[in-house]
C-alpha cells in the first residue's frame, strides 16, 4: 500500500541534543544537518529511519524543522515483501517513535507523527506470481506503452536487462520492476537497485527464492513533493489535508495505482505485428518463459499451419501418426499463452482492485 514516506515536523514537537546545538550554531541562514543510522545502531536495532534538521526561512523569520524518511514496511516488518494494512497505522507510528528515540531524537507525542505533513510518499503494490509467469513478461509488454504523453514525463529508463521500467519527471515516478531481481542487484551493489536499504531483507530473500514457482512483480507510484501529491490526489478525486494519517489509506493507494493502469490500457498500441517469424518466435518465448526452445518452436509451427490452413488441416496431418496424437498436441497448445498483453494487464488491474494484503507468513508456510 505505502512504502517510503518523508514526514515534516515543526518545533517544538520534537527534541534532540543535536537540535539544541544546531540552534546555538545557526541563528540565521539556511542550514541542513543529516543524521543516518550508524552500523552499530543498525546491528543493535535493525532497520532505522533517516532524518535531518533544517533551518530555513519561514513566515516570521527563521524556523528549524525536522524531516524523517523511512520505509513503512521495513520499519514494521523488516522487509517490503510484506504489505501494511490501514489497521497497522498506530503500530507504525509507535515503532517510528521508538526507533527515533534509539537515535537520540525524542518525539514528545505520538499524535505529532500521526498529524505530520507528508512531503514525499510512495504508493506501491506487490503482485505475487506463482503461475510460472515472470515479471519480465509484464515489463516487456509495458515497455511498449508510451506513458510520457499521459503524464508529461521526460525520461524513460529500461534497466537491469529489462527487469525494471521507470517513467519519471520532476517530483513524479512510475516504476514497474522484478522485486527478486532487484534484490539480486542490491546484493552486488545498492546503487544498482531500485529499492533502498535492502540489506535488512536479504535473509527473507534467500528463503523466498527457494519457493517454486515464486516471482514478485512490483508497481510503485512515487510522489516526490507536496505540489505533486496535491495534483495527483486531486486528479483521482481526493481533496484533504496531506497528513500522514489522512494519506495512510487503501482507497487512496488503490485509486492512484489504478489511474496509472488506466493510462497504460489507453496507451497500448492497437496492433502488435508478429508477421515476421523471428518476431513471432520472440513473442512466444516472452509470453511463455517456462517453455523450452523446442516447445516454443513446435508451437510456432503449429500456429503458422493453423493460421494458414486451419486446425482441421493440422489435425489431418498429425493423425497419420496416431488418432491420439492430435489430442495430446491440442492439450500442449492450450498450455501456451498468446496475446497475453490483455491477460497481464487484467492481472495487474484485478490485483489492485482487490488490494489484498500480501502476507509473508502465508507465503513461507505455503512453501
Amino acid at each position: 500500500m505505502i512504502d517510503t514516506v518523508v514526514l515534516t515536523i515543526n518545533n517544538p514537537s520534537f527534541y534532540s541534543v543535536e537540535y539544541v546545538e544546531l540552534k546555538k550554531r545557526v541563528q540565521t541562514g539556511f542550514s541542513k544537518q543529516y543524521f543516518v543510522p550508524t552500523a552499530k545502531q543498525l546491528a543493535e536495532y535493525g532497520y532505522l529511519p533517516k532524518f535531518w534538521l533544517v533551518n530555513a526561512v519561514r513566515t516570521g523569520g527563521y524556523q528549524t524543522f525536522l524531516q524523517i524518511e523511512f520505509s513503512v514496511t521495513k520499519l514494521l516488518f523488516g522487509n517490503n515483501f510484506q504489505e501494511v494494512a490501514e489497521s497497522d497505522f498506530d503500530q507504525v507510528c509507535l515503532n517510528l517513535q521508538i526507533k527515533l528515540e534509539k537515535m537520540g531524537l525524542i518525539i514528545h507525542h505520538i499524535n505529532t507523527i500521526k498529524d505530520a505533513d507528508v512531503s514525499v510518499i510512495h504508493y506501491s503494490k506487490n503482485i505475487v506470481l506463482q503461475d510460472y509467469t515472470t515479471p519480465y513478461t509484464y515489463i516487456n509488454e509495458l515497455s511498449k506503452v508510451n506513458l510520457s504523453k499521459a503524464y508529461d514525463l521526460n525520461q524513460t529508463d529500461y534497466r537491469n536487462e529489462g527487469h525494471a521500467l521507470r517513467y519519471r519527471a520532476s517530483g513524479f515516478e512510475v516504476i514497474f520492476y522484478d522485486k527478486m531481481k532487484d534484490l539480486e542487484q542490491a546484493k552486488k551493489s545498492e546503487r544498482r537497485a531500485i529499492g533502498q536499504d535492502n540489506k535488512v531483507q536479504f535473509d527473507i530473500y534467500e528463503r523466498l527464492r527457494l519457493i517454486m514457482p515464486f516471482e514478485v512483480f512490483r508497481m510503485e507510484v512515487r510522489l516526490g513533493n507536496k505540489k505533486k501529491i496535491k495534483s495527483v490526489l486531486t486528479g483521482v478525486g481526493f481533496n484533504l489535508s496531506y497528513t500522514f494519517h489522512n494519506l495512510f489509506k487503501v482507497e487512496i493507494s488503490r485509486s492512484i495505482l489504478l489511474n496509472v493502469v488506466e493510462k497504460v490500457e489507453a496507451g497500448y498500441p492497437t496492433i502488435i505485428s508478429s508477421s515476421n517469424h523471428a518476431e513471432l518466435l520472440n513473442e512466444i518465448i516472452t509470453n511463455n518463459p517456462q517453455k523450452s526452445l523446442s516447445q516454443c518452436l513446435s508451437y510456432m509451427s503449429a500456429l503458422l499451419i493453423i493460421n494458414q490452413s486451419g486446425s482441421r488441416e493440422l489435425r489431418a496431418i498429425v493423425e497419420r501418426f496416431s488418432p491420439t496424437v492430435w489430442y495430446r498436441l491440442n492439450r500442449k497448445l492450450q498450455g501456451f499463452l498468446m496475446n497475453t498483453r490483455d491477460n497481464n494487464i487484467a492481472v495487474i488491474r484485478k490485483t489492485i482492485e482487490e488490494f489484498e494484503q500480501v502476507e509473508l507468513d502465508s507465503l513461507l508456510i505455503a512453501k
